[in-house]
């Protein structure tokens, strides 16, 4: 069963400094998961087009920026369709829904209504444990902010570290 890849940056480090990758790594509670990452070497180095299915394979990122607010965005995406999570300080989230082939630039939002449909239609039903991840992330995030923000106000949030490498 296919699930969300979210250390894609792990997978590609190691692979170019050669380094086997481990089964498990500690996550951010010190629990052993499963290391979910893709690496990108083969699109760096031998010029693949891609690493992930296009239907099937979903992207989620997030990021802060301050400037704005602390506005905090959280995006679930597959080949077609991004659904964005934007949430700035003493503000109520919102959703907006993208059809990233018709829209490259993202400038007109289309209807909740209209992409729930696509986006379920062009998702393969497995791939549903993303919306997990992602509903995780956008209230992990904002803690962790929260949190960090009076000393790090001018920095993005800070990042889990790669886990120990074997020696």
């Amino acid at each position: 069963m296919p699930s969300p890849t979210l250390w894609t940056s792990h997978a590609t480090i190691l692979d170019l400094a050669k380094v086997e990758k481990p089964a498990q790594v500690p996550n951010s509670d010190g629990q052993m998961v499963a290391l979910d990452s893709v690496s990108l070497l083969p699109v760096l180095k031998d010029g693949e087009a891609r690493t992930r299915d296009p239907q099937t394979g979903v992207i989620i990122c997030e990021t802060v920026i301050p400037l704005k607010n602390h506005e905090r965005q959280i995006a679930l995406r597959n080949e077609r369709y991004k659904l964005l999570n934007i949430k700035a300080e003493g503000e109520g989230a919102v959703c907006k829904y993208y059809d990233v082939t018709a829209d490259p630039l993202e400038e007109f939002p289309i209807s909740e209504k209209e992409t729930a449909g696509a986006f379920a239609a062009t998702c393969d039903p497995r791939t549903f444990p993303a919306m997990r991840v992602w509903h995780r992330l956008s209230d992990g995030a904002s803690r962790v902010w929260r949190s960090r923000a009076p000393q790090l106000s001018y920095l993005a949030p800070p990042r889990d570290r790669l886990p120990a490498l074997p020696v």
